[in-house]
């Protein structure tokens, strides 16, 4: 068997199942070299030490062959888990009802948890750790990481296993410690260190400040989303010490990116066909300009694209979509708002030279000159129970049908709140 050419020993894990990979795992030090690849199909990281240290398990054929197929954060995760579902009965009680011991027990969880987080923080995140595990998975190319749940996970199992996290910091506590940075700069340079190329990245409620590292981190992350294929990223823009404000480093991030740095590194990824970016804001707040995360770029494969509370001119939205008219099929238009220009004649513009299978508005869409502001709703609250629901189902139904049928556009004045 040590006589089997590399590629005929590949090619012998894809015809098998796990628990034969799990098997043929076992046999020698040149089987596991091979089947850890296809044996490590998928992981599940929570950020927190012990899980990190499970990394150096990857070495271990004995710990391959007990959990064929996917690495799960459990024993683990248990503590954390227990005191999320000890929270969840405590929040059935009234506010007042809460003992001193709880309130205690508690508050000395909590200070458990957030000194595990800053000392590992302060040891890199695992990077190390992280290096070594990925040079066992040279197959490895799609990562999702989220700040709380907000890449909507559909799996139960991922729900119980990503609830034990810590919340994202707010007010001081966010510039501070920018939520996801050093976790998501981790995750990159490793990569890089490894030799991966990511196809998938998807990426919640990361501070914009992750552009702020230094040239030599941001060429490694460029290099890691060199070949990615779905590009998806919510920025988020700090929160206020109440935790309900979102957007109170708008300005600062605006500015920032004016210098180019996060559209220079998505210009390398040359094959994106899915593109998804959302800044996060409250009312009257808008992320960045348009022109400063795409430039003039053209992907040649890009097909989707779903713009969120993201700031634009006219013209500058018509450009972007026009350059990729002969591919683009999905638009999806969620909070924008036009600086110069309005939505009745972008609209028109867009309807008369894309060919697309869906169209969507959601949210707010709003422009300065003349001053308008359309109500779409929000798909996730909007189930048309509801008697508010049904006019903006309305909206976006007509609009969709006049997209599919022609005619005069149906975004008239009497549609605005203003």
């Amino acid at each position: 068997m040590k006589q089997l050419p590399f590629e005929m020993f590949s090619a012998v894990c894809e015809v098998l199942d796990t628990e034969d990979i799990a098997q043929l795992h076992l046999v020698s030090k040149a089987s596991c070299e091979v089947a850890t690849p296809f044996l490590m199909t998928e992981i599940h990281l929570i950020f927190t030490a012990e899980s990190l240290d499970r990394e150096k398990d990857f070495r271990s054929p004995e710990y391959h062959a007990s959990r064929p197929g996917l690495l799960p954060p459990d024993a683990t995760e248990e503590q954390p888990q227990a005191h999320v579902e000890k929270l969840a009965s405590y929040r059935q009680l009234p506010r007042h009802s809460y003992t001193k011991k709880q309130l205690d027990e508690e508050w000395a969880q909590y200070q458990r948890l957030y000194k595990g987080q800053r000392d590992l923080c302060r040891q890199g995140c695992g990077i190390q750790e992280l290096q070594e595990a990925m040079t066992r998975l040279p197959k490895l190319n799609e990562l999702r990481m989220s700040m709380e749940n907000n890449l909507e996970i559909q799996s139960d199992y991922l729900r119980e296993a990503f609830s034990a996290c810590l919340i994202r910091p707010f007010g001081a506590g966010s510039r501070r410690h920018p939520p996801g940075v050093p976790q998501l700069r981790s995750i990159l340079v490793s990569a890089q260190n490894a030799g991966v190329r990511f196809r998938t990245f998807e990426c919640a409620n990361v501070s914009w400040k992750l552009f702020r590292r230094s040239q030599k981190d941001l060429k490694a992350f460029a290099a890691v989303l060199s070949q990615v294929r779905r590009f998806r990223l919510e920025l988020s823009m700090g929160i206020d010490d109440t935790g309900n404000e979102m957007g109170i480093e708008l300005e600062e991030c605006r500015e920032f990116l004016r210098n180019r740095r996060f559209r220079d590194l998505i210009s390398q990824a040359n094959d994106i066909e899915h593109l998804d970016i959302k800044l996060e804001w409250s009312t009257l707040v808008y992320g960045v300009e348009l022109a400063n995360l795409v430039g003039d770029r053209i992907w040649p494969r890009l097909t989707s694209v779903v713009l969120s509370s993201i700031e634009a001119t006219e013209d500058h939205l018509i450009q972007f979509l026009e350059r990729h008219r002969t591919t683009l099929r999905d638009l999806h238009l969620d909070e924008i708002h036009l600086a110069s220009g309005e939505w009745n004649s972008a609209l028109t513009r867009i309807r008369a030279f894309l060919q697309l299978k869906s169209f969507l508005l959601e949210g707010q869409l709003s422009s300065d000159l003349p001053r308008r502001e359309f109500d779409f709703g929000m798909l996730i609250f909007n189930s048309g129970r509801d008697p508010e629901d049904i006019p903006r189902i309305e909206k976006r139904n007509a609009i969709r049908e006049w997209f599919k049928s022609g005619g005069d556009c149906p975004l008239t004045d009497e549609w605005s709140l203003e």
